[in-house]
Formats: structure tokens, sequence, C-alpha cells
């Protein structure tokens, strides 16, 4: 075998780069080595590709073990795990699993429809988180006058107002700033996983996230058309923008086409709950896709005894019969919801 330079794109993708127990993230310019939490110290701070080692071994910790939830994160390790290791149980498995495996380090759960699941058992285990927050540094709404690109309001929306930005690489993004800190961050975690795990032509697309202080900032895909309630219910001088009845057939069938994808095409059954005109984006020919999975549950299809028990915010015309009168919600909620959705 003849020597050479072997070149990567992503160092991050290099096993072992941040050393046993290292996390590698990207910077815009170069790769970043880390810990997983604060229950973790680097070896040496002066070189922190030498890995991590824990501040207390596990067998020495009082009480039960937990798992440790990495977002956007996949673990490596060499050698690699074996197939007796890899199993289709879905994400909540897979980390009872490990947790119960004497000999499991970590577990690496996929979200795309899979449920595949890898349990890392060897003592060499490495890390590469692919997501982090995507605004600039400081927060962009940290005062009216420090918003720079973001000044531009396209409106107010579920829990917080949305904005129009453009991010460094020159990207047209929507950016929705939660607002109420104990409720904003309950919603920012529920839209993050659920988005972040769904992909279809008619649901709208996450591009990113920021958790940084008290700042909950969702970036999603601009829609050039707005909210389809501004086509629905204009006033005469503004009749331009009303929709052609095909525009219209269009939208209903594109928004039942990403409902049915939450239901019937997800790893488990996504319930909207708050399906509406104001939820529904347009892009620039038109195309339907839903938005604000605020109230969205992940529901077992099995289990038809599930209830929601959360806040409701919307007006009480807009409620499906089971919020009415406490009865499980299932996904013929969202059906009669779209119904309402179709006659408006």
């Amino acid at each position: 075998m003849g020597s050479g330079t072997i070149t990567v794109l992503n160092q991050c993708d290099v096993f072992g780069y941040c050393g046993n127990m290292g996390i590698c993230s990207y910077s815009d310019t170069s790769p970043i080595c880390g810990c997983p939490s604060e229950n973790f110290r680097l070896l040496d701070v002066n070189d922190l590709r030498q890995g991590c080692k824990r501040k207390r071994n596990i067998e020495d910790c009082p009480g039960s073990a937990a798992m440790l939830e990495l977002d956007h994160a996949e673990s490596f390790t060499y050698p690699p795990e074996l197939s007796s290791q890899t199993f289709f149980v879905g994400i909540s498995a897979c980390r009872l699993t490990c947790l119960v495996t004497a000999s499991c380090v970590a577990s690496t759960s996929l979200s795309d429809g899979t449920g595949l699941c890898y349990l890392k058992t060897t003592e060499f285990v490495s890390g590469y988180q692919v997501c982090g927050p995507v605004l600039p540094n400081p927060s962009p709404f940290a005062d009216n006058d420090g918003m720079g690109e973001f000044k531009e309001k396209l409106g107010a929306r579920g829990f917080g107002a949305v904005y129009k930005g453009v991010l460094s690489n020159r990207a047209v993004v929507a950016v929705k700033q939660l607002e109420g800190i104990e409720q904003g961050e309950k919603q920012f975690r529920m839209e993050v996983a659920t988005i972040s795990s769904t992909h279809h032509l008619n649901l709208v697309r996450l591009i990113g996230f920021c958790a940084e202080g008290h700042h909950r900032l969702l970036v999603y895909e601009f829609m050039k058309n707005g909210f389809l309630d501004n086509f629905l219910f204009t006033t005469e001088e503004h009749s331009g923008k009303m929709l052609s009845w095909e525009n219209r057939y269009n939208v209903a069938l594109g928004t039942t086409g990403g409902i049915m994808y939450l239901h019937e095409e997800c790893r488990d059954c996504i319930i909207h709950c708050d399906i509406k005109p104001e939820n529904t984006l347009l892009d620039e020919i038109f195309n339907a896709k839903v938005s604000d999975f605020g109230l969205a549950k992940v529901i077992n299809p099995k289990d038809n005894r599930y209830r929601i028990l959360t806040s409701v915010r919307e007006a009480r015309s807009y409620l499906v019969p089971e919020w009415l009168a406490n009865l499980p919600i299932t996904s013929k909620s969202d059906v009669i919801a779209m119904g309402w959705y179709c006659l408006r």
C-alpha cells in the first residue's frame, strides 16, 4: 500500500479528533473540542484534543444512574459497534436499553423514522455535535437599536414575534422570538424536538435555533408570501391579495398532506393541535407550509388513553370538542380542525 495524505472536509468526522469522551463541534472556521456536560473535565486545558474525564465515576455515585441527552450529536467508537449492538427500538427505548446494560457507555438514536439505535460498549467514545446556535452573538433582539438586519417585523404569532432576518451568509430567514421565559422555553424545546425530526414539502423547515441567556429563537426558512390568513381575510382595498380558487384548493391539499405525514409517516404519531390559516405559510409559488407546533404532542398511536394536559391559548371557537370536554386528544382532533380550516 502506497503512502499518501488523506484530506477530509470536516475534521469532526475523524474518529477521536477530540479524544476520549470529547465532543467535536464546528465554529464558522474551525472545529472546537469540549466535554459532554459539567460532570466532565478536560484532561488538558492547554490541549483540548486530549479529551475529557468524568469528575466522578458512575460506580461511585449514590442513587440510580441517568442518561445525558445530547441533541443533534452522534457518538463514535473504535472498534465500531457490532451488529448485535444495533436495534430498531426508537429513541426512548434506546436510552433505556443502554441504561440497563452494564457495558454500555453511550447510545446514538436516529430520528429519521427508522428507530435505529446504536449501543456504544467500548471504553473509547468520541462525539460529533452537528448543530448549534446560528444567530449572531449578541442576540439581535437584545434591544431595538441593536437588531441590525433583523428589524423587519412580519407579525406576532403564537408565543412571540416573527422577524425577517439575514444571516452572515446572506441567507434570508424568518426568526421567531419566543416571549415569556417559562412558557416560551417549553414551546422552544417542543418545536425544536418536533420540527427537526420531520421532513416534508408541506412542513416549515427549521434551519437552526438559539438558546442564549433568556433568549429563545427559532430560525425558519423564509416564506415569501407570508401567512395564509393575510390572503383569506383581506379588505376591499387589498383585494388584489385574494387567492384564486385553484390556489385555495392547492393550499388545502398541501396542508392536508403535511398533517397526514405527521399522523402516519413519522416514527411516532404527531398531533398538531393548532391547525388554522394563521399557522400556515406560503412560499413564492403558494405552496402551503404548516408551522407553529406550539401545542404538538408525540402520541403513541396504540394508546387511546393518552390525554394532553397543557395550557390552551386559543379562542374557544377554534377548539375541537375534545379540548372543551376534557377528552383524550387523538389524530381525529386534527381532522376536525382541518374541516374548519377548509371551511374558512
